[in-house]
């Protein structure tokens, strides 16, 4: 069963096979957009051959993408004499410069750059993909980006695709994954007898100019058009260097949202659930409150929440020799200040659920090793509906999105969060909503207890 872990040199090779598949192209994450269903083609109606039909397609979304690409990159460095530092990528879209300043850019504007956030370059990425979505969506041809953060440009075409596969009819479609930053998929789908055939081309942007890096084709063994707006699919595909790691074919699987997504949903998503997510954590695997924080690991929440607190990469990890397990003795006030700032817990509660030293006043710390080692394959959380509480919470209602699984909805979970001013958070409670459809957690794997951890690593 692939779930199941068979020991080191099966994850080495999965990771692997894995580096090389995310060579090949990228990985599987309220606009108006116009239908223009002719460019689902019926196969009948056709006058010119399907290969120049493709070829001309091809060329035709190169070239978007290569404008697209090549406006960016004049952009960048425009005005560069006169031009602020901290200017970005939204300006240099929507305006030309005047006299070295872009039009409506303001004193205060020229105050704050300097201190320009992560999170603000972050969105300016966004709006760049959106840009790139949107004006392949205005020549006709559907598209999105690669986590699936941007309502689907042609999302029309896609759905009557969908519907001409299950009528059983020949029809065919190109769709456009758009990823960051210089990467670009296409799946060209064809569809005949309620079969559907995958060509999946991956290009890449450098030196001002577009190279088809790589290709492969498949029928799909499993499709599928989500209640909630997915469509989903997979395949085995064949290479060189993958058949070299696994004397097999390579597995690929594909999930595009197509319905569209309130953006406050999403950006809610992006801010408090997209940073933590499901790997190397159960934050949002088991039922938790303020008031009883069950099954929480709160070493993992250190993990993950160090880094944005003290603005450095976490520095407690495991030691390189495998067979090893590290310990570390964390001070007091260190770990408490990480913990404390996304939960409402008190230092004593907090001891009860760690190893704390009263006479050192520090925490034990093990970071995971060789043998909490995860699947690699992860779902991820999108927010589909929103509720503003009287006393300023907020609760998130949230589908666990598995594309490795084909599934949309692996489970469904509530999450409580208070916001705070200058954008902080606490997260309050997460509640599993049962449901006959979930699935288990599979791919997690949890840390070991004091007693697992002494069994394997031995006495300190």
């Amino acid at each position: 069963m692939l779930w199941k872990k068979t020991g080191w040199f099966w994850k080495s090779g999965f990771i692997a096979i894995s580096v090389l598949l995310g060579a090949s192209g990228c990985g599987d994450s309220d606009l108006e957009y116009t239908e223009n269903e002719t460019e689902i083609v019926e196969t009948a109606d056709r006058e010119e051959t399907p290969q120049q039909g493709e070829d001309e397609k091809e060329e035709k979304i190169i070239e978007i993408c290569r404008e697209m690409y090549t406006l960016r990159d004049r952009s960048e460095g425009a005005c560069h004499n006169g031009m602020p530092r901290g200017y970005t990528l939204r300006d240099r879209l929507e305006g030309a410069c005047h006299n070295g300043m872009p039009g409506g850019y303001t004193l205060r504007d020229r105050s704050g750059r300097d201190a320009k956030s992560a999170e603000e370059n972050k969105a300016d990425d966004l709006e760049w993909l959106r840009s790139v979505v949107n004006q392949l969506g205005k020549n006709g041809y559907p598209a999105v980006d690669s986590k699936n953060q941007i309502d689907m440009a042609e999302a029309g075409q896609v759905k009557r695709f969908c519907e001409m596969k299950d009528a059983k009819k020949e029809a065919e479609i190109t769709i456009v994954k758009i990823c960051d930053p210089d990467e670009f998929v296409t799946y060209n789908l064809k569809t005949k007898d309620g079969t559907v055939d995958v060509v999946r081309s991956y290009y890449k942007y450098e030196n001002k100019t577009i190279q088809k890096e790589g290709q492969g084709s498949y029928q799909a063994e499993h499709w599928t058009y989500t209640e909630d707006g997915y469509l989903m699919f997979y395949g085995t595909w064949f290479s060189d260097e993958v058949y070299i790691l696994t004397l097999s074919g390579a597995e690929e699987h594909t999930a595009l949202r197509v319905e569209p997504l309130d953006e406050v949903y999403r950006e809610y998503n992006r801010k408090y659930l997209l940073p933590i997510s499901y790997a190397r954590n159960n934050m949002f695997l088991t039922d938790w409150s303020e008031e009883d924080f069950g099954e929480l690991n709160f070493y993992d929440m250190y993990d993950i929440f160090y880094p944005g607190i003290n603005e450095e990469p976490f520095p407690y990890m495991a030691d390189e020799n495998l067979g090893v397990g590290a310990v570390y003795q964390i001070p007091k006030k260190e770990f408490e200040d990480v913990i404390m700032t996304y939960f409402k817990i008190d230092s004593k509660t907090l001891q009860t659920r760690t190893i704390y030293d009263a006479e050192t006043l520090t925490y034990e710390y093990k970071p995971r090793g060789f043998y909490e080692i995860e699947y690699p394959e992860y779902p991820y959380p999108e927010v589909v509906s929103a509720a503003e509480n009287s006393d300023g919470t907020i609760t998130l209602t949230v589908h666990a999105v598995f594309p490795y699984n084909e599934n949309s909805m692996v489970y469904t979970h509530e999450v409580l969060i208070r916001p705070s001013e200058g954008g902080g958070v606490q997260y309050v409670s997460n509640r599993m909503i049962p449901s006959a459809d979930h699935r288990e957690a599979t791919w997690h794997t949890p840390r070991l207890t004091e007693e697992k951890w002494k069994e394997l690593y031995g006495t300190e």
